[in-house]
């Protein structure tokens, strides 16, 4: 053989190899995919096994690797730098061969002694050494001259492809990523604008959820948001059947339950081995949810799933992130504008309520006013000439019409205590005929029969709560029913006492029945056949009724009569 033949085969060697190589490079293949290209290696070498370990110190990563078994192969952080043979050559950047491996002095132990000898050449990429290749056989000897000498281009033509192929899979990674990350951006942009032209909350949400799903795809995306009373209930979703949307979440109960409850994402590769999952769809395999924050306070969940393993990543996660804080912008918006209506509303009520006042109020403050101011003058200018019954006459005209203002001012001080939340009630055990037959006293020109039932059951209540409220409720019977009976009586069922008071006045029609409890209102119109009063009488008897535990409405046909219901915990 000439002396060009070793170097010829060497040549030849490196020339396949070469063609391996670039092979694999035109295929795409990945970091993970690398085991064609290692096998052929293997087989061009003549060895049982062929491992490339890449340096990231202060260890070697196995990068890729054919003919080892899954246990031969280091974990974790790989072999450290000052271990092994292939430490030994990353240190130095010398190759080593060992005939015998077991009885080389850096020999350790790998593959437990299956593979006899080895040749190790580092790795260079440029001017820094990038990993070794490490080369084994069962046999002692097995590695010719020929084979170490074609190992050492070989080894700098796999860095550099390997590198290659590394560098091109994290860029087309990142393209990906980026890609990801702009049809969130966009998707972001879709969602904040489709929710802010809508109207309400779960208008906004609703068109939102249709967006996302639009731009991003996912299968199943539902929002829930926390109740008053802390479990999460749907206010939109798209892609769930309608059972999953009804269902209720208590904190700590499913993915969401725990999200809710931490205020942080979690992301489920594999609903099976994830100790948060409650099955609602069976068809989920993967799920990811983030919390939706309202000006920092956890108001809800986002969730998304998916039939597919691992079908979400951390890009998935930031963007679904990002998307929950639009949602959260939107929300906000939309409670402030709905808090902005209400508030104007609230101001046109009041302003309707004051001018409602004043007309009222001057009208049943001047009359009495001006009686009392006229017998007064009448009295102080003529108390020498007045025999004693007309002066006792417009004393008891003074009384009354006193009586009256005193009235009127007790309801709006009622009234105002009601509406600011400062009335408080005294409960205790209240005999209602005792209540009922001394305000009924008081009514002495009015037809007022009381049945048996007003004795059965003692109720719960603030005693002289309840006599304001019996004595608006009667002076109102006598007010707008004028002829006629009055009847009171109650009866028990279960833990209440419902209390009748019906009358045989002229009725009010259904489309009146709420609006008499409302402040100033009056039914009919104001000042007819005598009936004063500035429209809070059963507003404050209804109020006082709540505050006591119970509750007051009207059961009434227009030309009926009128039959309030009164119901009060049973004592």
């Amino acid at each position: 053989m000439s002396a060009s033949g070793p170097v010829q085969a060497r040549d030849d060697l490196v020339a396949r190899f070469g063609r391996i190589v670039r092979d694999a490079l035109a295929a795409g293949a990945g970091p993970t995919d690398l085991d064609p290209v290692m096998a052929a290696v293997a087989d061009g070498l003549g060895c049982s096994g062929v491992a490339v370990l890449r340096r990231l110190d202060p260890h070697l990563v196995v990068h890729a690797a054919h003919g080892y078994d899954a246990a031969d192969l280091p974990s974790g952080d790989g072999i450290a730098l000052d271990d092994g043979i292939a430490g030994e050559v990353a240190r130095s950047g010398e190759p080593v061969y060992a005939p015998d491996a077991q009885v080389h002095p850096a020999w350790a132990g790998v593959s437990g002694g299956r593979f006899r000898s080895c040749a190790v050449v580092p790795m260079r990429l440029a001017d820094r050494l990038w990993g070794v290749l490490v080369a084994e056989s069962e046999e002692l000897d097995d590695f010719p001259q020929d084979v170490r000498d074609a190992m050492v281009p070989l080894a700098d033509l796999l860095a550099w492809s390997l590198e290659t192929l590394r560098l091109r899979h994290e860029a087309e990674a990142r393209a990906e990523q980026e890609a990801t990350l702009r049809a969130g951006l966009e998707a972001s942009a879709a969602v904040i604008t489709a929710g802010l032209q809508a109207a309400g909350t779960t208008d906004a949400l609703d068109v939102m959820v249709r967006q996302m799903q639009t731009r991003l795809g996912w299968d199943s995306i539902a929002v829930l948001l926390l109740d008053d009373e802390g479990a999460l209930r749907t206010a939109a979703a798209i892609g769930a059947p309608a059972t999953a949307t009804r269902m209720v979440f208590a904190p700590h109960k499913g993915v969401v339950g725990h999200v809710a409850v931490t205020g942080e994402s979690h992301l489920v590769n594999d609903v099976d081995d994830d100790p948060y999952y409650l099955q609602v769809m069976a068809e989920t395999r993967s799920e990811l949810a983030v919390p939706l924050k309202v000006a920092g306070v956890v108001r809800g969940v986002v969730n998304v799933e998916s039939p597919e393993l691992a079908a979400f990543d951390a890009t998935d996660l930031a963007v679904l992130e990002r998307l929950a804080g639009q949602m959260s912008l939107v929300l906000h918006n939309v409670e402030l504008l709905r808090s902005e209506k209400d508030t104007v509303a609230r101001l046109h009520e009041l302003d309707r309520l004051k001018s409602r006042l004043l007309t009222i109020a001057s009208h049943e403050l001047r009359t009495p006013l001006t009686v009392v101011l006229g017998f007064s003058e009448v009295l102080t200018e003529n108390a020498q000439v007045l025999d004693s019954d007309q002066t006792r006459s417009y004393a008891d005209a003074i009384a009354r019409q006193a009586r009256s203002l005193s009235k009127l001012v007790d309801h709006m001080l009622i009234a105002a205590e009601i509406e600011q939340g400062t009335l408080n009630v005294a409960l205790s055990r209240v005999e209602l005929g005792e209540v009922v037959r001394e305000v009924a006293s008081r009514f002495a020109d009015a037809d007022i029969q009381l049945g048996n039932g007003l004795d059965t059951d003692p109720v719960m209540a603030d005693p002289f709560r309840l006599r304001q409220v019996f004595e608006n409720l009667l002076s109102n019977a006598v007010k707008y029913a004028s002829h006629g009976v009055i009847q009171v009586d109650a009866k028990t069922t279960g833990p209440t006492v419902t209390v009748l008071l019906r009358d045989e006045g002229p009725g009010i029609p259904g489309s009146e029945h709420e609006k008499v409890f409302e402040l100033f209102h009056q039914h009919g119109e104001h000042g007819v056949a005598g009936r004063r009063g500035i429209g809070l009488g059963l507003a404050v008897a209804r109020d006082l009724v709540r505050l006591m535990g119970g509750d007051l409405r009207l059961a009434s046909a227009e030309g009926y009569g009128v039959t309030f219901l009164m119901g009060l915990p049973r004592g």
